[in-house]
């Protein structure tokens, strides 16, 4: 994986940024790079992955399912306790289950996979925004997946998540400029584990 650089791009040192998924492969390199720019973190994440993949020692850490309402509630409340304001929020949650196409999908499976993307970002990005408005200078991104414009066979529900949260994106990007910038980001395969 290519080194991630903040300093030339990220949150001036200081700032405050929440990380959804900051457990994660990816999540875990872009927590490490904050910090190692003098960006104070918080992570956000499944209490599992915080017991698996602990967050560095700096960081604060809030366990939080994403795709449930009251977590995400309860998650932002005490961030909130400690940080009166974010100046970055981003979401690298992620989920896929059921490698076959929609014809034989569960409907179950097809709930858990939307739940797990496309409702977490919506849940985390509504609790994030009043914190993220008070900066005066909040930035809010969301992972997507390139998926959400390329789908592949059998990941059609995965896809569909992902391209409602480039919708959901583009529709906050709106609703918040010019208090709060709102963008989405792409990848294509990365090398994690999932």
């Amino acid at each position: 994986m290519t080194a991630f650089d903040p300093a030339r791009l990220g949150p001036v040192p200081g700032s405050r940024v929440a990380v959804v998924g900051g457990c994660g492969g990816m999540g875990r390199v872009l927590v490490r790079a904050l910090l190692d720019t003098g960006v104070q973190v918080a992570v956000l994440d499944l209490p599992a992955s915080l017991t698996l993949n602990p967050p560095p020692s700096q960081a604060l850490a809030f366990p939080m399912d994403g795709s449930d309402a009251h977590s995400v509630q309860t998650a932002f409340a005490a961030l909130a306790s400690q940080w009166p304001h974010l100046d970055g929020f981003a979401n690298l949650a992620g989920f896929f289950k059921g490698f076959q196409p929609v014809k034989d999908l569960p409907v179950e499976v097809f709930d858990e996979v939307i739940a797990g993307n496309l409702r977490c970002h919506f849940l985390c990005a509504r609790a994030a925004l009043p914190l993220l408005r008070k900066s005066g200078r909040g930035s809010l991104v969301s992972v997507a997946s390139t998926m959400a414009v390329d789908v592949v066979k059998n990941y059609t529900h995965y896809g569909m998540a992902k391209a409602g949260i480039v919708g959901m994106v583009k529709g906050l990007a709106r609703e918040n400029a010019p208090t709060v910038r709102v963008n989405a980001i792409a990848p294509g395969l990365t090398n994690t584990a999932f």
